[in-house]
C-alpha cells in the first residue's frame, strides 16, 4: 500500500506548506548512507575468465563512514555531515596526531565548505549527531536563507523531511525540537517507501553512491 503511504504523506506535507507558508527554499530533506573505507567494487567481481573462485580483498571489513547528504525542494544542496566511528575528533580525518599534509588541506577545505565531521560510538546517526545535524547544517543555512528572502528567522518555517529511522522519532529529540525550534517542523517518509518518497534520495543521494561505486571500481581495476 505504498501508494497510499505516500499519497497521505504528501497531503500533509501540501496542507503543511499552505498552513504555514513554508517556501521550498526552507524544504530540508536529509538521507544517510554508509560508504566504506575499503572499496568493495559494489556487486562486481574481477578474476580470469574461467576462474574456480574468486577472493574479495576486503569483504569483511567494515570500516567506513555514515554521510547525511541533505538537498532543498528547490534542488540546492547545503553541506554534508560525516560521523566517523570514535569518541573524539581525533578519530576524524586531518585531526589525527600523525595527520599528514595532504589530509590536514582536505579537512580545511571541508570546514571552509561549512561540512560538518563528527564522531559517534558506531557512526551512526545518534541523537547527538541529529541534533548536530539540525544546529550546524539545517539551522546555518535557515539563517542564510531566511536573510535572503526578508524573511523572520524564527517566525519563518521550515520542514525537515526525513525517515522514520529510531534515532529521528525518539521522543526525547522530537521533545527537545518542538521546544528548542518550534519553526522546524519534522515530516516523516513512511517505512519502506524512502527509495519511493525520499527528495534527498533522488536529488542527490544516488547520484553520489554512483560516484563513489564508480571510483571505486576504477581503484579496483587498475589496482589488479
Amino acid at each position: 500500500n505504498w501508494e497510499e503511504l505516500v499519497g497521505d504523506m504528501n497531503a500533509r506535507i501540501a496542507v503543511t506548506v499552505v498552513a504555514k507558508g513554508v517556501k521550498p527554499e526552507l524544504f530540508y530533506s536529509m538521507d544517510e548512507t554508509f560508504v566504506w573505507f575499503v572499496p568493495l567494487g559494489g556487486a562486481c567481481t574481477y578474476e580470469e575468465r574461467g576462474a574456480k573462485s574468486v577472493t574479495v580483498s576486503g569483504a569483511d571489513d567494515k570500516r567506513g563512514a555514515t554521510i547525511a547528504f541533505t538537498v532543498k525542494l528547490t534542488g540546492e544542496t547545503v553541506p554534508m555531515m560525516v560521523i566517523y566511528g570514535g569518541a573524539t575528533q581525533a578519530s576524524t580525518p586531518g585531526r589525527e596526531r600523525q595527520a599528514s599534509d595532504d589530509a590536514k588541506r582536505i579537512r580545511a577545505r571541508a570546514d571552509a565548505a561549512g561540512h560538518v565531521i563528527t564522531v559517534s560510538a558506531n557512526h551512526w546517526m545518534t541523537e547527538d549527531t541529529y541534533k548536530q545535524w539540525i544546529e550546524e547544517i539545517v539551522l546555518p543555512d535557515y539563517q542564510r536563507t531566511c536573510k535572503e528572502l526578508d524573511l523572520v528567522p524564527g517566525e519563518a518555517y521550515g520542514i525537515l523531511q526525513i525517515d522514520v529511522y529510531a534515532v529521528h522519532v525518539a521522543e526525547s529529540v522530537m521533545t527537545w525540537l518542538r521546544e528548542k525550534y518550534p519553526y522546524l517542523l519534522p515530516r516523516f517518509i513512511p517505512a519502506g517507501c524512502t527509495g519511493i518518497a525520499q527528495v534527498c534520495l533522488w536529488y542527490v543521494h544516488v547520484y553520489n553512491v554512483h560516484a563513489y561505486l564508480s571510483e571505486d571500481q576504477q581503484f579496483i581495476v587498475l589496482s589488479s
